[in-house]
């Protein structure tokens, strides 16, 4: 009952603080639309197969299965546009990778593997090359076995013209938009900006005193602790409540079909940014310096993450790299592979980050004020 008391006040002086409701609700609806129409024309919505270009080595003397993998990549040339080349020099073509003008190299071994070097400039084309080498491998790995175990059915499979298989392409009815693209991107950086929230919780009981007149009706600092983080929880996941159905429903934002997915690693986003709010505040004495710092990072945070402009579209292989230490490019990326698929899962990297970096920050906060009380 005390803990949920505690929740109560700690969401309650969430919902009186008007900025907050200004900056987690109706800011992020006003960006949300204003980018959507301003980059509309940049989010094509229909999918074409992106131009790839790849060189590829073939080591030692040339194999059947060398032979059979050039012959697949002058299909795919054929079929999908894809520019295939001799390399001259690997060492040359890998930094052409590094840099974008080539999508990949590819090694193929004489002993029957192929090493696929890509970038993280454009996910999507180092995907779809992974994803045609992966086909490539098993459909020779299966042949490889027929002909071990069954050799004089070979010749059935080259002559049989049925096909046992009908494929057939079902068209989704849109692709990302920007109005797509903006609702994810606001919506996990206001989750972020929660900093300041969890922050605002653990100041003001400090100026007021609260702490100490708490403390004296025996209230533990695990108690205070788990109301303060649920508490802001809890209002943080109203106020992105209403940002999901103006989205949904006024935007036609399309979530996709993985709802409690969507939920789950939204959550892990909230119960980080709650507790190193709440961690912040609790090490860190000097309010001024904590909101002038916070205010100053949090955007570069959101930047990397793909806040303002996706990532992919400024082909620098630095801020690519240095994009993974964003918590918001790594829930972006775990949302857009829910709602649109992609050949790398990145919510188990997502959730363990999140939850391990956000169970750190709670625990400095409780041997803070655990010294608080002692001292």
């Amino acid at each position: 009952m005390i803990l949920f008391h505690l929740i109560k006040k700690e969401s309650l002086q969430i919902f009186r603080n008007r900025t907050a409701i200004l900056m987690m609700i109706i800011f992020p609806i006003l960006m949300i639309v204003i980018l959507s129409f301003a980059f509309k024309s940049s989010f094509n919505t229909t999918t074409t197969v992106p131009q790839l270009k790849v060189s590829y080595q073939l080591e030692g003397t040339e194999t059947d299965y060398q032979k059979s993998f050039v012959k697949f990549l002058k299909t795919l040339n054929k079929e999908l546009g894809l520019e295939a080349t001799v390399s001259k020099n690997l060492s040359a073509d890998k930094q052409k990778v590094s840099e974008g003008a080539l999508t990949a190299t590819l090694e193929v071994k004489s002993d029957k593997t192929i090493k696929v070097t890509t970038n993280r400039i454009n996910q999507q084309n180092a995907d779809l090359v992974r994803m045609l080498v992966d086909t490539y491998v098993e459909n020779a790995k299966t042949y490889d076995s027929i002909s071990d175990l069954y050799p004089t059915a070979l010749n059935n499979i080259k002559k049989r013209t049925v096909d046992y298989i009908k494929t057939t392409s079902i068209q989704t009815s849109k692709g990302m938009t920007s109005a797509d693209y903006y609702a994810i991107s606001m919506f996990t950086m206001i989750t972020f900006y929660s900093i300041m929230s969890a922050m605002n919780l653990v100041l003001s009981d400090n100026q007021l005193g609260t702490v100490s007149r708490i403390h004296l009706t025996g209230v533990s600092n695990t108690h205070i602790l788990l109301g303060k983080l649920i508490g802001g929880m809890f209002a943080t996941g109203v106020q992105l409540a209403i940002l999901y159905f103006f989205t949904r429903f006024v935007m036609q934002v399309n979530w996709g079909s993985h709802h409690w997915q969507i939920v789950g690693v939204t959550a892990s986003l909230v119960y980080l940014s709650i507790a190193i709010g709440i961690g912040l505040a609790s090490g860190i004495r000097n309010e001024s310096f904590l909101m002038l710092a916070s205010n100053a990072i949090i955007p570069v945070f959101a930047f990397l993450g793909g806040s303002y402009v996706p990532l992919s579209t400024l082909n620098s292989t630095f801020i690519n790299q240095l994009s993974t230490i964003s918590p918001i490019k790594w829930v972006n990326d775990s949302l857009f592979y829910l709602m649109f698929g992609g050949q790398t899962n990145p919510i188990p990297t997502t959730l363990v980050v999140n939850l391990g970096l956000g169970t750190i920050f709670i625990l400095f906060a409780l041997i803070r004020m655990r010294k608080q009380v002692t001292a």
